[in-house]
């Protein structure tokens, strides 16, 4: 639905699976990161940062 309204927000999926095929499957759901529980301050901060640039 996000991407609906603008193509340009990021989104960050947070999973509690860390398997390859969903990681997969949140970029094929329009992510553009990807981060599993639990969650790391330092790499969520990481990745956030990259779109406030």
């Amino acid at each position: 639905m996000i991407r609906n309204v603008n193509k340009k927000i990021p989104v960050i999926c947070q999973t509690a699976f860390a398997f390859s095929e969903d990681k997969i499957k949140c970029y094929r759901a329009g992510c553009n990161e990807y981060v599993t529980k639990p969650i790391n301050n330092d790499e969520l901060m990481e990745k956030i940062s990259t779109y406030l640039q």
